[in-house]
C-alpha cells in the first residue's frame, strides 16, 4: 500500500472493525485473519525503514496499525465476534426505539400545541373536571392521545374547549361520544382504588422486566459455557499438538481438534517461521501435501509483493536473481499497481 492509498483510506472509521479491516459484516473468520495480516505486514514499522515517505505519513501508518489490531482484538475469534455482533444489534435496537420516541414525542407535540390555541392551559384548561373511569380515558384515546380529559374541558367560559378542538381536528363530537358510553350509575374511582390500580401496573411490569433479565442471565451462562469449552479444545490442542488423538475425546471434538490443529499450525509456520525456512527448506518438516502447497503458495505470494514494491520504490523494471516465470510475475504485478495510482491520480483530480 503506497503513500497515497493510505491518505486515502485512513479517514475516520468509527469504532466498526470490519470498516477497519476493509470488510464486509457477513465475512468469514478466515478473510478477518487473512485481512489483519495483510494489513501489518503492508503498514509493520520493519517495511518502513526504506520507504520514501515523510514523517506524517510514517505517523498516520502507525495509527492506522494500532487501529487494525485494536479491530482484530473485537472480531478475531469467533467468541469476540459474537460478543461484539450482538451488542452492536443491541445498540442498534435501542437506537431505532429512541427514534420512534422522538417521532411519537413530535407528534404529541402537535396535539398539545393545537390545545393551548384552543382553549386554556394548565388549571384553567380542566376546571370542574368530573372523569368517568374507563369512559373519558377511552374518549381522550380516541381525540388526542392524553390522560384524564372529561366532557366539560375548559369550554365553560363560552369559548372553545379542548373537545372543540378535537371535534374539529378529527371530526368527533366528544361530548356526543361520552353521553352515549357513560353507564349512568358508574361512581367515580377514589385515590386510594387509582393508587391501588398504578401500583398493580408497575407491579407486573416488574415482573416482565425480572423476566428478561432472567432470560438474558440464563442465556449469558449458556456462552460462557460454550466460550469455556473452547477454551479447553484450544488448550488441548496447544498441549497435545505432537499427538495424533486425545486421550478422552468424542468423535466430534477429535474432528475439532484436528481442524485447530491444522489452522494454528498454519498461522504459526506463516507468521513466526517465515524468514527460518523461506529459502531454505522446500517444505517443512511435518507438514501434509496440502498444507505444504498452503505455505509454497504464501511464500511466493508474499515473495512476489515485496519485490514489486521495492521494483516500483526504486525505479527497477525487473530485480536481479529472478527467474522468468517469477519476472513474469513481476512484471503483471507492476502494471496492476501502476493502473491502481493512475486510477487514484484520476479520482482525485475528477
Amino acid at each position: 500500500m503506497g503513500p497515497r492509498q493510505l491518505r486515502r483510506r485512513s479517514g475516520s472509521l468509527g469504532d466498526d472493525p470490519y470498516a477497519v479491516l476493509g470488510l464486509r459484516p457477513d465475512a468469514t473468520q478466515r478473510d478477518i485473519t487473512r485481512s489483519r495480516h495483510a494489513l501489518e505486514k503492508t503498514m509493520h514499522p520493519d517495511r518502513l525503514v526504506d520507504k520514501k515517505i515523510t514523517d506524517e505519513q510514517r505517523d498516520l501508518m502507525k495509527e492506522r496499525l494500532e487501529a487494525v489490531r485494536e479491530a482484530y482484538a473485537k472480531i478475531g475469534t469467533p467468541e469476540d465476534r459474537a460478543r461484539y455482533d450482538d451488542a452492536r444489534a443491541r445498540a442498534a435496537s435501542r437506537a431505532a426505539a429512541a427514534q420512534a420516541r422522538r417521532e411519537r414525542g413530535g407528534r404529541s407535540g402537535m396535539y398539545e400545541r393545537r390545545r393551548k390555541q384552543s382553549g386554556g392551559e394548565g388549571a384553567e384548561a380542566h376546571t370542574g373536571v368530573e372523569a368517568t373511569f374507563g369512559v373519558s380515558s377511552l374518549a381522550n384515546c380516541l381525540t388526542f392521545g392524553l390522560w384524564g380529559a372529561s366532557s366539560d374541558d375548559g369550554g365553560g367560559d363560552g369559548g372553545p374547549g379542548i373537545a372543540d378542538s378535537c371535534s374539529e381536528l378529527f371530526g368527533i363530537d366528544v361530548r356526543q361520544l361520552l353521553l352515549c358510553l357513560r353507564p349512568p350509575c358508574l361512581p367515580r374511582p377514589d385515590e386510594a382504588a387509582a393508587a391501588h390500580a398504578k401500583a398493580r401496573w408497575r407491579t407486573m411490569a416488574a415482573d416482565v422486566i425480572a423476566a428478561r433479565w432472567l432470560q438474558r442471565a440464563e442465556r449469558r451462562r449458556e456462552l460462557e459455557a460454550e466460550l469455556d469449552r473452547s477454551e479447553a479444545l484450544s488448550a488441548i490442542a496447544s498441549e497435545a499438538m505432537s499427538s495424533e488423538v486425545a486421550i478422552g475425546l468424542s468423535e466430534q471434538e477429535a474432528a475439532q481438534l484436528e481442524a485447530l490443529r491444522s489452522s494454528v499450525r498454519l498461522a504459526s509456520l506463516a507468521e513466526e517461521g517465515w524468514a527460518q525456512t523461506a529459502g531454505c527448506a522446500e517444505i517443512p518438516i511435518g507438514l501434509s501435501e496440502v498444507d505444504a502447497i498452503e505455505i509454497i503458495e504464501l511464500r511466493e505470494t508474499e515473495r512476489l509483493r515485496g519485490l514489486a514494491e521495492e521494483a516500483l520504490d526504486y525505479g527497477a523494471e525487473r530485480p536481479i536473481g529472478l527467474s522468468e516465470d517469477e519476472a513474469d510475475a513481476l512484471e503483471e504485478l507492476n502494471r496492476l499497481l501502476r493502473a491502481q495510482a493512475a486510477a487514484e491520480q484520476a479520482e482525485a483530480r475528477g
